[in-house]
Parts: structure tokens; C-alpha cells; sequence
């Protein structure tokens, strides 16, 4: 058996889980391992749904950054004697309704308008979501980038 294993791809070890509690310790380091690592004094809401976010609630401020959506049929799935499925192809087109950078303000938005929008880095999704008993989303412990 191999000591030196690799992951997948042979180009290094296995990543390891998020661990916010490694995080926390290492607490000191944090502050020169991130670059972005300044106070924010604005977060503002650009999703349908309140957010809680590490015991603050930020409102939703509509209108809700979104990304355009063109969808194309592309074929038909039949089941049964006469019954059709139709399957669509999505075209993720124009980020619409992000206001633009403003400094010291973080928008909060979708992870699909993050990955439509690679060079904003004032842009944000909820990450590491807290559910209730019932599986439905209450919360987040963190924010996320691409």
C-alpha cells in the first residue's frame, strides 16, 4: 500500500473539509492570509429571501440581481403509450440588476450571479447554510466566492 497517496489526479494530497473551528484557532494567521481582510460597512441583501447571516438579519433590497435565462427546447422524452417530457437547454446570458461597486458596501446575491459576474469581487452568496427540522434554509455561517 501506497504512504504517498495523491488526489485523483496525482497533483497533490487529498483536500481536506472546511473546518471552522480550525479556522477560528488559527484566528491570528487569518489576518495576514487575506488580502480582503477589511471591515465592511454595508451588506446589502440583493435576494428574494431574508438572509441571517452569523446572527445579523439583512432585509432583501429589491430589485433582486438576477442573471438572464434563455431556454431552448432541445428534444422529447416519451413515456408510457403517449406521454412526452421536454428537455430544455438553459443559456445563462446578462447579470441584470447589480448596482455597481460601491466602496465598503458587500451585496450579497446568488451564487449563479457570482459565477456570472468573475470580476466583481464586492459580491457574495450565502455559504455553509443552517437548516431547520424540515430541511427549509434559516441562515448562513459564512459567505462565498468563486
Amino acid at each position: 500500500m501506497h504512504t504517498n497517496t495523491r488526489w485523483l489526479t496525482g497533483h497533490g494530497p487529498r483536500p481536506q473539509p472546511y473546518d471552522l473551528q480550525r479556522e477560528a484557532e488559527a484566528k491570528d494567521d487569518a489576518v495576514t492570509m487575506y488580502a480582503s481582510n477589511v471591515r465592511r460597512d454595508k451588506y446589502v441583501n440583493l435576494t428574494p429571501h431574508q438572509i441571517t447571516l452569523c446572527g445579523m438579519t439583512i432585509a432583501p433590497t429589491a430589485p433582486a440581481a438576477r442573471v438572464e435565462v434563455k431556454k431552448y427546447r432541445i428534444d422529447v422524452l416519451g413515456y408510457g403509450v403517449s406521454g412526452t417530457v421536454p428537455v430544455l437547454r438553459s443559456h445563462f446570458g446578462d447579470v441584470l440588476d447589480l448596482p455597481a461597486p460601491v466602496p465598503g458596501t458587500v451585496y450579497i446575491v446568488s451564487r449563479l450571479v457570482v459565477e456570472a459576474a468573475p470580476k466583481r469581487h464586492d459580491i457574495y452568496f450565502p455559504e455553509l447554510l443552517i437548516r431547520d427540522s424540515e430541511g427549509r434554509i434559516i441562515g448562513a455561517e459564512a459567505l462565498g466566492r468563486i
